[in-house]
């Protein structure tokens, strides 16, 4: 299943990268990374193994999933009570897509590891005083001081901590409704700490989460982040979201799974409402060409993100039209869409605009608590999800009723 040929647990540290943090007490960063190696794994080989089956049914049309929680998690939310509610809605949209569509639900939670984010510059200036950007819980803090942005390697044992009692909240649930845990590897000293060999199945698993997705910022043929994806046995998210991409994709699938396993390669594509008419085909046609086992999953965020003043938002048209359009085109290619991956919570909040709030710089500000991208408040998560599954099974009711 996996392309092993001079892979190692480190390997990645002979390719260039790319959104790595800069750890100035080399020391401390290697005493960190030693003791995270020796902690307990936070997820299991069988339930790894569990999702990529799951995924696997996703493929043939059997199996819906949805993939959903935080743009990125904070230290500060980590409580069972917090993860509760965060379960709670994501069961809640799963009830919803199960209704519609007429068949079982694969609940994926953006949670238990989300605490590392690329960022589109490395430094932001407020007040003429230049500071690193925010990049996660688990990389430095929010506030806009030198000692809350320097990069410190304690965090990661911080994050391996708050992931251990999330995880061990999202236990409790009943094995049918078992919630699985991803997060973006990106952080790929902390990836690889919790990177094991499974002797009893002769495979490399990351224990860190179930799935495991690569941004569209570190998707890169060649790079450090995909050299370490090449070796592990997790199921594997891929975000597609620009032109370039689209050149390197058959490689770069090639590369993670290169025996064509089902469910091993999930296409989270994240197109734009302007730009998925012109892009998602191509994706289709280089992967229909390729005759690649994939799961599909649409992404309506991220390319819908916009500033209102100087307020990242997006809007429920946009992300809805986006939906629409996927579904679309996965119809008139022969393509099953089987995921669905947003960013959302359960809580209150004014970070997607809707047609009444459009361009309401001061709606946003009412109660904006995200620390980087937007997210739909739970009623807007509902009705995407809702006004999504009413359209899909329109044109997948064969597959959904057959």
């Amino acid at each position: 299943m996996i392309n092993n040929k001079k892979w190692t647990t480190n390997s990645w540290l002979e390719k260039p990268a790319k959104q790595l943090p800069v750890y100035l007490d080399h020391e401390k960063n290697s005493h960190v990374i030693s003791e995270l190696s020796a902690l307990p794994s936070l997820v299991e080989a069988e339930s790894i193994d569990n999702l990529i089956a799951l995924l696997a049914k996703a493929c043939r049309g059997e199996y819906f999933f949805i993939q959903s929680g935080d743009c990125a998690e904070r230290f500060s939310d980590c409580s069972n009570y917090i993860t509760q509610r965060k379960m709670l809605h994501i069961f809640q949209m799963g009830d919803i897509l199960s209704k519609n569509l007429n068949m079982p639900i694969i609940y994926i939670g953006r949670l238990a590891g989300q605490y590392s984010k690329p960022r589109s510059v490395e430094s932001e200036t407020i007040h003429e005083i230049t500071l690193p950007v925010y990049k996660g819980d688990m990389i430095n803090c929010h506030e806009f001081t030198a000692a809350a942005r320097r990069h410190d390697p304690e965090r990661m044992l911080t994050a391996y901590q708050c992931a251990k009692i999330i995880i061990d909240t999202l236990k409790i649930t009943p094995i049918q409704n078992r919630i699985y845990t991803s997060h973006e590897a990106l952080h790929l000293p902390y990836e690889a700490a919790l990177t094991r060999y499974n002797n009893k199945k002769n495979k490399w698993y990351n224990y860190s989460t179930h799935f495991p997705w690569i941004g569209m910022r570190t998707a890169l043929y060649g790079y450090a982040h995909l050299e370490y994806l090449r070796g592990i046995s997790n199921p594997i998210g891929i975000k597609i979201g620009n032109v370039n991409q689209l050149s390197e994709i058959k490689k770069i699938l090639s590369l993670l799974n290169p025996e064509n396993v089902p469910g091993r390669i999930t296409l989270i594509h994240r197109f734009s409402a302007h730009n998925i008419q012109d892009f998602l085909p191509r994706l289709l046609d280089e992967i229909l060409d390729s005759n690649q086992k994939v799961v599909w999953c649409c992404d309506p965020m991220h390319g819908n993100t916009q500033l209102v003043g100087d307020i990242k938002t997006r809007s429920m048209e946009d992300i809805i039209n986006t939906l629409f359009k996927a579904v679309d085109l996965h119809y008139k290619f022969g393509t099953t869409l089987a995921g669905l991956h947003l960013e959302a919570t359960h809580e209150d909040v004014t970070e997607c605009i809707t047609d009444k709030t459009k361009f309401q710089e001061s709606w946003l500000q009412q109660n904006y608590t995200s620390l980087v991208d937007p997210r739909l408040n739970a009623k807007q998560s509902f009705e995407v999800v809702e006004l999504f599954s009413s359209y899909y099974k329109r044109f997948f009711q064969k597959l959904a009723f057959g």
